[in-house]
């Protein structure tokens, strides 16, 4: 009977844990679509021209886009010097929180195949610190958000795709540049 107890407890606390993995993923989905959502109204707003989420890779809009990000993106800017610093933060944090759930993980199987079955009830530590971790992720995202108007990293990861689609369409960019 304890070996099911115990066998409950890591099966419970794993399917739960993918679960809020799964519910997370769809989360960080919905608010990249905010965020280009966000970058579309803000080209509209600064240079007048309208160009649709689906239609921001395009290389007809290429140097609408080249201009915004320059002017909004750059690295200048305190508030995106803000937004990259916030983004430094928070890759740190995942990578700890990443460590730490595996240290968990191990921590518990070691003292059960050690010390006991009783111990694979700490297997929902894992769940609980999951949750703990995306509340200060969340926390992380929203003061880079009420500070800068930006998500954490987005100015870098703005520059950074510019920079690479310039590199990929070397063509399209010397006619930007003219």
């Amino acid at each position: 009977m304890a070996i099911l107890i115990g066998l409950s407890h890591i099966v419970g606390s794993t399917v739960t844990y993918l679960i809020f993995g799964y519910l997370l993923m769809l989360l960080g989905k919905r608010e990249r679509a905010a965020t280009l959502k966000q970058v579309s109204a803000e080209i509209f707003v600064t240079s007048g021209v309208k160009i649709s989420v689906d239609d921001l890779d395009k290389d007809e809009h290429a140097p609408s886009l080249m201009r915004f990000y320059d002017e909004k993106f750059s690295n200048v800017l305190f508030k995106n010097q803000i937004s990259d610093f916030f983004g430094v933060i928070r890759m740190l944090w995942g990578w700890q929180a990443m460590i730490v759930q595996v240290l968990i993980l191990v921590i518990v199987l070691w003292c059960t195949v050690t010390d006991g079955i009783n111990y694979l009830a700490y297997a929902w530590l894992l769940v609980g610190f999951a949750i703990f971790s995306w509340f200060i992720n969340t926390l992380i995202s929203q003061s880079c958000k009420i500070l800068t108007g930006r998500n954490p990293g987005q100015a870098k990861a703005a520059r950074k795709a510019a920079a690479q689609w310039l590199e990929n369409n070397k063509k399209l960019a010397d006619n930007i540049e003219k």
